[in-house]
């Protein structure tokens, strides 16, 4: 048979086993897939590995925390402790705000009437422009402690009423400020700061820039008699503000009455470096009435408004003179500190710790009890906090509502303040009235949303009075 006609079927079968084999390259290939997976990591996968999960660390330890976190707001939740002070140290009526990298200092002070001596601490926290949380850590926005204790105390003298004051100041060699902003002070007990006493607001600006402020009788015709509008610009020269819409957050504040601040104002006109707040209603406050004064720096001799003061086994009593409301009643002057109150002793030598304690007991005439509402003995001696201990009660028998306080020697200022169940928020004016001609002082913040760093800084604060006296 020639070779010829066996030449075709050689060829197929040579294509044949010349065939790759797919399943034979799978089972090849395979462990090379499987030797990829194993191999070590590099030390740039392993840090970022350990980037990620040092984020999802922190990031439960926040959320674990906001779940018990307190209220960003003044509050008392130990029922012996009275008489805070937080304020700029100098006067006791300063505002609770200093310049960063100053030698201004807050100072605290407060009596603990607890029957056993306790050991206190303290310490801060940032918070952004409308008080919450913000999203440093206490590394970013302190040096130092984190936790400080208080060391300086000292036993009431010459008192019926008990007490060990406690004072300290701050920044200092142990805890020092680095940002500025919002700030809590959370004092506690027993080294446990979970036990809280009392919170507290502060600020620390940086005054970059500056605010050109005023206060006038309202645009608005229906306000020109009971308000008071705030018109005011900023001035911040070489501070990059690109866009102050979104940038800024101006809050302005009424006699330190945070309950009643006006937030959410955006400039009307935008000038080179000036910002132009010069609004009608949104930056118009109610002007209320003056405070009533309230003397009780010595319990020996009796001052106005003091029908009776008298020490009895319970300790010293003060009643007052039954108030009457002044809604209807023409504008009165009277030289008040704006609803703030301090301690002073006439009787002794050392405010803080020969001022004695005193029940005093206020009334207010009132005909006939008001519908679905609270009245409150307001005013700065407690922050302005609206509590059990402040609420009023009627007396129908004596047609008033009444009330009773524990407190120290000192002068304060304080108003009846109405609650309406479907408002939450007190009025002023339905007891006292409203008047153009009262004075009041004003201050005006002024953050700034740093995005590289992600928090608010307070840029600005200025200081404006109405009808200064």
């Amino acid at each position: 048979m020639p070779f010829n006609r066996f030449l075709p079927l050689l060829l197929i079968t040579c294509l044949l086993f010349s065939v790759p084999d797919i399943t034979a390259q799978t089972e090849v290939n395979q462990p090379e897939f499987i030797e990829d997976e194993d191999r070590p990591k590099t030390k740039k996968e392993l840090r970022e590995e350990r980037r990620l999960q040092r984020e999802a660390e922190e990031k439960a330890r926040r959320e674990e925390a906001k779940k018990n976190q307190l209220p960003f707001e003044d509050r008392v939740y130990d029922e012996h402790i009275k008489t805070i002070l937080v304020h700029k140290a100098g006067l006791q009526l300063n505002p609770p705000v200093i310049q960063m990298g100053g030698v201004e200092k807050i100072e605290v002070r407060f009596d603990d009437l607890h029957p056993y001596s306790r050991t206190f601490a303290y310490s801060v926290e940032h918070c952004t422009h409308d008080w919450q949380g913000s999203d440093l850590i206490e590394s970013e926005y302190l040096e130092g402690f984190f936790t400080n204790y208080i060391n300086d105390f000292s036993n009431s003298f010459n008192t019926t009423q008990p007490y060990m004051h406690h004072r300290f100041a701050f920044p200092n060699e142990d805890l020092r400020i680095t940002r500025s902003g919002n700030y809590l002070l959370k004092v506690f007990a027993d080294d446990d700061p979970s036990k809280v006493i009392f919170t507290r607001r502060f600020m620390v600006t940086e005054n970059v820039v500056m605010i050109d402020a005023k206060a006038a009788a309202p645009r608005n015709v229906a306000l020109r008699q009971e308000g008071q509008e705030i018109q005011f610009t900023i001035n911040h020269g070489s501070f990059p503000i690109p866009n102050p819409f979104r940038d800024l957050n101006v809050v302005l504040i009424q006699n330190q009455r945070w309950n009643s601040a006006i937030t959410g104002l955006n400039p009307v006109f935008v000038k080179g470096g000036e910002l132009v707040y010069d609004y009608d209603a949104p930056a118009t406050f109610m002007a209320g009435n003056e405070y009533r004064p309230l003397d009780i720096k010595s319990f020996t001799y009796q001052m106005e408004n003091i029908l009776r003061s008298e020490r009895t086994p319970l300790g010293w009593q003060i009643l007052l003179a039954p108030d009457q409301p002044r809604v209807f009643r023409r504008y009165e002057t009277i030289r008040d500190i704006n609803g703030q109150a301090f301690v002073k002793n006439d009787d002794g030598f050392a405010d803080h710790t020969e001022s004695d304690y005193a029940t005093v007991h206020f009334t207010l005439k009132v005909d006939q009890p008001l519908i679905r509402s609270e009245i409150y003995v307001y005013g700065g001696y407690n922050n302005f906090a609206l509590t059990e201990e402040n609420k009023m009660t009627y007396n129908p028998e004596i047609g008033s509502y009444q009330c009773s306080l524990h407190l120290k020697q000192g002068f304060y200022n304080y108003k009846y303040a109405v609650v309406e169940e479907h408002v939450g928020i007190p009025d002023i004016t339905i007891i006292e009235g409203s008047f153009m001609e009262t004075e009041n002082a004003y201050m005006i913040l002024v953050y700034h949303r740093n995005f590289s760093n992600n928090y608010d800084q307070l840029i600005g604060v200025s200081y404006v009075n109405a009808n200064r006296r």
